[in-house]
């Protein structure tokens, strides 16, 4: 998110005469991309939490309504107690840094951003060597998204090109991003069981989290493929472009899966599982193709009328 939303903000803010209609447009593109879907599927929890609730899978009414307040108003990150919309959480994270960035980026001077950027982003992975700091920024995730920032940064410059890693072509491609991937799992498993060393746990957090998300969206960026896997484009893109709603939905059906299976007296992960994934992707499509896609037309409508004519 820092190094994408970056590279489609910072060119237009500096390219305007007026950042804060520009910023204005921005923040108009975003609500209309992700609240309609969001609101949706939060009203659909509260509803499957009144009428198909018997297991008490849902967690209790009061608990999901405070969620339900709490992942709308865009604060489901900030630790307090969650029921069954905790995975709100990282939606809040986007929205709050959708709001700030283009603050932070009007209000700091162009030729100070790179260095104020980068300082920031490393004092914030500098606090993942501090445990008790480290857990806590997990829900904020400065680090990451300030690196993305940075990262866009630097392709401004001339290092950019002369860092871009030409000699990753034929079979050594899939080894590395195969390496890049099992190094996140290991450190990921190594985060989980390493409770007993809370600092090596910490830099663990940051390799899985900064680290090496950091690699792979670097050498993504210079879109020669780098990251690609033949054969399985398509499907990734399918995926992709879908996968906003597969995160909305993928929560409330594997929940309903559940109370479904214990009514049904088969409860069966080997075989619920697969099948709650299965109608997750269907449902995100579904909701792509009849939230996402009209919203997103709304959204680009409102931008060109709030940016483009005014600048005009």
């Amino acid at each position: 998110s820092g190094f994408v939303i970056s590279r489609s903000l910072v060119p237009e803010l500096d390219a305007s005469s007026r950042p804060w209609v520009v910023a204005r447009a921005f923040w108009i593109k975003r609500v209309y991309r992700l609240l309609p879907a969001a609101v949706f599927w939060a009203s659909v929890l509260v509803l499957l939490t009144i009428f198909a609730n018997k297991t008490g899978i849902f967690g209790s009414l009061p608990g999901v309504l405070a969620d339900y307040l709490r992942a709308l108003l865009y604060v489901e990150n900030f630790p307090t107690a969650h029921v069954s919309m905790t995975y709100y959480w990282s939606l809040s994270l986007e929205e709050q840094f959708y709001l700030v960035l283009p603050l932070a980026l009007i209000l700091l001077p162009a030729i100070r951003r790179p260095l104020v950027l980068a300082a920031l982003a490393v004092g914030a992975m500098l606090l993942y060597a501090i445990p008790a700091i480290s857990e806590g920024m997990g829900y904020f995730r400065f680090a990451p998204l300030l690196t993305g920032v940075s990262l866009y940064r630097l392709t401004a410059s001339p290092l950019y090109a002369r860092l871009e890693p030409t000699w990753i072509k034929g079979p050594l491609k899939p080894l590395i991003l195969s390496a890049l991937l099992a190094a996140m799992l290991f450190a990921g498993s190594i985060y989980w069981t390493s409770t007993h060393d809370p600092y090596v746990a910490s830099w663990d957090r940051w390799f899985v989290i900064t680290g090496a998300p950091t690699l792979i969206v670097w050498l993504a960026s210079y879109d020669r493929g780098y990251v690609s896997l033949p054969g399985l484009g398509l499907v990734l893109r399918w995926i992709g472009n879908r996968s906003y709603s597969i995160y909305l939905v993928h929560v409330p059906v594997l929940l309903l899966t559940y109370e479904v299976a214990v009514r049904a007296r088969h409860l069966d992960g080997w075989i619920d599982a697969p099948i709650a994934w299965i109608v997750a992707l269907g449902l995100g499509a579904i909701s792509y193709r009849w939230i996402e896609l009209p919203s997103q037309q709304l959204g680009r409508e409102q931008w060109y009328a709030a940016y483009r004519v005014r600048v005009a």
